[in-house]
């Protein structure tokens, strides 16, 4: 019977591509019992790349680092079996739930944009290679070009490009501010007493805590660091 199913599958995919899956799903159960740990280590900012070479996962297993790198990712968000391959590994449970799985990859994806930029300023590679007057100029020469072609944003409203950032934010997983949400931040920032403070600070784990319970259903969409930045933004004039 395994022998068929087997044969069955691994004529939707290349064998390779096939065993290297069975394999990365087989070895993420196993890291749950023997490396619980990397879940401190995925929270505290290093990749699945970083986890598989901080513990040279793929010279341990005899796999490849793309396998490796996989099987720390079901070992994080468990894994669900897809049809093809529902006869050959039960479905388990992950170190973390899917909605925080899903929010450090989008940090770490974030921190790896933000590192890359850093060393294409330290060589000067792209327009960190102008001198400041180079890039000045080249912004100048592109600007008149949309606004001469009626392109970009020139050719659109502030409202337009309020609702293309929306949808892109959709479109990127993120979860968007309802007015009411909005309103309920702000007040709580702005209401005294200690409820909401610790001594002078605002004590803004509290208010994404609260602002979870009474519009996520409890679920942890709204971040410390994603209510402190929001706050910042509306002090700052840049949200209304």
């Amino acid at each position: 019977m395994v022998v068929e199913v087997l044969e069955e599958k691994v004529r939707k995919v290349s064998k390779s591509q096939f065993f290297a899956i069975v394999n990365s799903v087989k070895i993420g159960r196993i890291l749950q019992e023997t490396l619980p740990g990397i879940v401190d280590d995925f929270e505290s900012g290093l990749s699945q790349r970083e986890i598989v070479e901080k513990y040279r996962l793929d010279a341990l297993y005899s796999i490849s680092k793309i396998t490796a790198i996989s099987a720390v990712g079901f070992a994080l968000k468990g894994y669900t079996p897809k049809d093809e391959f529902r006869d050959l590994e039960e479905e388990y449970d992950g170190l973390i739930n899917q909605d925080r799985y899903d929010e450090l990859v989008k940090e770490h994806k974030s921190a790896a944009h933000d590192k890359e930029n850093k060393r294409r300023k330290k060589k000067s590679v792209g327009i960190y290679g102008l001198t400041e007057q180079e890039r000045k100029q080249r912004g100048k020469k592109s600007a008149k070009t949309r606004k001469k072609r009626r392109t970009g944003l020139a050719a659109r409203t502030h409202q337009d490009c309020q609702e293309s950032g929306r949808d892109g934010a959709k479109a990127c997983g993120y979860t968007i501010w309802s007015k009411e949400e909005k309103a309920s931040a702000i007040k709580m920032a702005k209401q005294p007493g200690k409820e909401y403070r610790h001594g002078s600070r605002l004590a803004i784990n509290k208010i994404a805590e609260r602002l979870n319970q009474e519009y996520h259903g409890g679920r942890e969409v709204r971040t410390a660091r994603r209510v402190g930045k929001f706050l910042k933004d509306y002090r700052d004039g840049l949200r209304d």
